[in-house]
C-alpha cells in the first residue's frame, strides 16, 4: 500500500452509526445482539494490522490504521455498522485508504453516505441481463451480451451501451462481467446456469468503497481496497454473533 499503509499506530474507536439501519433488528428479549468484528489490512504478504471490536448491532465500529495531520487522516479507515436480523448478521459500511478529511460535506463520511444510498436503491431487473460470450482481443477482454432476450452486443472495458458499462472481468474457472448501471454494480456470469447478481461493493469518489454484505458464518470476505493515487491493499472482514 505505500509509505502511508507502514504505520505502527492502530487507533481504534466505537461512536454511533452515521448511517440508517436496513431493518429492525429483534430478537426473544428485544435487545441488540453483540457482534464481534475481526479484519486484517494486508499488503503482498504482510499484514499490516488485524483490530478486532466488539459492538452492538446497529452500532458503529470505527477502525484506523493512520496518523492525523490536522484535521485529516493519512492511512486506512474501515467503518462498519452490523445488522442482525433472524441470528444473520449483515455489514454496511465503507473503507478508504489514503489522505483525507472524515468530517464535512465533502468529507470521507459525507461521500461514503451518498454511494451508501445509491448502493440501496432498487437496481434494473438483472436477470434480463446475459453474457453470450467472453473474448480476448489483443490483450483486452471484450464481451457479447444481449438485454431481455434482444440481439447481442459487444463492449470493451470503459464502454458503455444500452444503459450498461462494462467494467472488468473477474474470475478464471468462473468467469463474469462486472456491469454498472442506473448507479449499481452487477456480476453478469459466462455460465448460464448462475443467474446475475448485484455486486455487495461499490467504488466510491475519491478512493475506497462501500458495500452492504450478509456475513456467511465460519467465512472470510477479502475484497481489494484501491487508493485514489491507484496503490491498494487486501482488506480482510469476518463478524460472529456473540452469545452471553
Amino acid at each position: 500500500m505505500g509509505s502511508i499503509m507502514k504505520l505502527p499506530t492502530i487507533l481504534l474507536k466505537l461512536s454511533f452509526g452515521i448511517f440508517p439501519l436496513l431493518g429492525q433488528v429483534e430478537d426473544a428479549e428485544n435487545t441488540k445482539p453483540q457482534v464481534q468484528i475481526s479484519s486484517r489490512f494486508i499488503d503482498g504478504d504482510d499484514v499490516l494490522s488485524a483490530p478486532r471490536v466488539l459492538t452492538t448491532a446497529g452500532q458503529e465500529a470505527v477502525m484506523t490504521v493512520a496518523q492525523e495531520v490536522g484535521d485529516s487522516l493519512d492511512g486506512v479507515v474501515l467503518s462498519v455498522t452490523p445488522k442482525v436480523v433472524d441470528g444473520k448478521v449483515f455489514l454496511e459500511g465503507f473503507a478508504f485508504a489514503g489522505k483525507g478529511k472524515l468530517g464535512g460535506p465533502e468529507g470521507i463520511k459525507a461521500r461514503a453516505q451518498r454511494a451508501l444510498e445509491s448502493l440501496k436503491k432498487k437496481g434494473t431487473e438483472i436477470e434480463k441481463i446475459e453474457m453470450r460470450g467472453l473474448f480476448s482481443i489483443g490483450g483486452q477482454p471484450r464481451v457479447s451480451l444481449s438485454v431481455e432476450g434482444g440481439s447481442a452486443f459487444f463492449l470493451q472495458p470503459g464502454q458503455t451501451r444500452r444503459g450498461l458499462k462494462f467494467l472488468r472481468v473477474e474470475g478464471d474457472k468462473d468467469p463474469c462481467a462486472i456491469l454498472e448501471t442506473k448507479g449499481r454494480q452487477i456480476r453478469v456470469y459466462l455460465n448460464a446456469t448462475r443467474r446475475s447478481e448485484l455486486v455487495s461493493m461499490v467504488s466510491m469518489k475519491g478512493g475506497g468503497g462501500v458495500f452492504l454484505r450478509e456475513m456467511v458464518p465460519g467465512k472470510k470476505w477479502i475484497f481489494p481496497l484501491l487508493g485514489e493515487d491507484g496503490t491498494s491493499c487486501k482488506v480482510e472482514l469476518n463478524a460472529q454473533v456473540v452469545t452471553p
